[in-house]
Formats: C-alpha cells, sequence, structure tokens
C-alpha cells in the first residue's frame, strides 16, 4: 500500500490511472505556505529533540517513558505539537488492552500454568529450534486474535519459563517472540495497517486469509532459519 499526497488539482490525474483511490481530501489547506527563519527552526526541533531522546536512552541516561515524556512536553511548549490534540492520539482501548494482557501474563506465570505449559514443550525431545519454531507459531496464532502486544505478553512468561528449562540464552527467543507478535496478516482486523486497506481496497475477510496466511508462513520460516543462525541458542550464562 502506498499512500500518496497531491494537490487537489492533480487529484482527477492520479484517479485516472485507476491503480489509486481517493481516501481523504483535505480542503482547508492553507495555500502559498510562507516559510520563515521561526518556522524552519520550529520544524528542526522534532527531528533534534528525537535525536537527543534517542542518544539518552541508549546511553542508558534515562528511562525511554521518562524521556519520551519530557520530548512530547518540550515540543508542546514551543508549539510544534498542538497541545489540544496530543490526548486525541492516545488510544485509550489499546493501552487497556495492553494493561489487562499484562495482568492476564502475571496470572498465567503465578498460577503456574507457564511452568506447566514450558515443561510440556520442554519434554519434547528435539532440537532447540523446533521449541522456537512451537513458540513462534503459537505467538502468530494468537496475534491473528488480539493486539501484537496482547499476544507478546501472553507468550512472554511461558517462552522465559522454556528458557530457563532449556539453559539457553534469551535473546533468540525474545526477538522470535517480537516478530511472531508482529506478523499479523489474516486478519482484517489484526493490525491498524490492515485496516488502512480492507475499507478503500474493497476487501473481504477471505482476501486476507488467501494472502496473509502465506504471508505469516513465510516469515515464521524465514525467522526460524535466520534467528538463530544470527543469534545461537547458547548455554545460558549465570551471574554470580
Amino acid at each position: 500500500t502506498v499512500l500518496v499526497l497531491v494537490d487537489s488539482d492533480e487529484i482527477a490525474l492520479w484517479q485516472q490511472s485507476g491503480d489509486f483511490m481517493l481516501v481523504t481530501e483535505y480542503s482547508n489547506a492553507v495555500p502559498g505556505r510562507v516559510f520563515s527563519c521561526q518556522g524552519i527552526i520550529r520544524e528542526i526541533l522534532p527531528l533534534v529533540g528525537f535525536a537527543i531522546f534517542l542518544a539518552f536512552v541508549f546511553a542508558d541516561i534515562t528511562a525511554t517513558s521518562r524521556a519520551a515524556l519530557v520530548l512530547v512536553t518540550a515540543l508542546a511548549v514551543v508549539g510544534t505539537v498542538d497541545k489540544h490534540n496530543i490526548l486525541s492520539g492516545v488510544n485509550g482501548g489499546v493501552l487497556l488492552t495492553i494493561a489487562g494482557m499484562i495482568g492476564f501474563s502475571h496470572s498465567i506465570e503465578a498460577s503456574g500454568l507457564s511452568t506447566v505449559i514450558a515443561a510440556l514443550l520442554t519434554s519434547f525431545k528435539g532440537p532447540t529450534w523446533v521449541i522456537y519454531f512451537l513458540i513462534s507459531l503459537v505467538t502468530t496464532l494468537i496475534t491473528e486474535l488480539v493486539t501484537n502486544n496482547a499476544a507478546a505478553a501472553i507468550v512472554f512468561p511461558i517462552m522465559m519459563q522454556v528458557v530457563k528449562d532449556l539453559g539457553v540464552d534469551s535473546k533468540p527467543f525474545i526477538i522470535g517472540l517480537m516478530i511472531s507478535a508482529s506478523t499479523s496478516f489474516a486478519n482484517p482486523i489484526g493490525y491498524a495497517t490492515n485496516m488502512m486497506v480492507y475499507g478503500p481496497g474493497g476487501y473481504k475477510p477471505k482476501d486476507f486469509i488467501k494472502a496473509g496466511l502465506g504471508a505469516d508462513l513465510l516469515m515464521l520460516t524465514t525467522h526460524s532459519v535466520l534467528v538463530p543462525l544470527m543469534w545461537p541458542f547458547k548455554p545460558q550464562t549465570l551471574t554470580p
């Protein structure tokens, strides 16, 4: 999917190609935009602020959430971000879903369910990559039904228990979990980008199933081969 922003007088030309569909038309655009030194500085500030944000996070100077809050506040103060529209960009439903799934994740761990499931997986006498594949497959199936964050929260305690039982490094499993939780291609409501093309493209759920199952399988197979090669299942080193 390609989103193209064009002037109003070019809309008809793009539509005549038959390859593009008008999604939104803005009739209140301000013509003759005038650039000023103050305006240019204001537009550069987000890039500078984001670079500082990354530097602070990667240098482990402060937590990511605290740095992000400071950045957004600073941009709102200087006027780069509309203070009245900040809260509208926060999806309360998604936050509640994530919070609920994190609680559910803790309950899986506290009840011992993660230990039971991990024991079943590790009882399989086979290569470690097969267990990696099974965990990734389960995560892929779950993420088709819930959000990617919720799927990761549900599988994470089970995965960590498996890693503990196997005595291997958790990095390849964590990377595989992140990839699998983000491969929701077979469900039109599985991810926001799916919904962006679902309506305007005139697709039906079966269209996503036809194309999405193959994409899910391709991603699952690809990272099940590449991740263990790039991050081998090394024995876990215990720190005293």
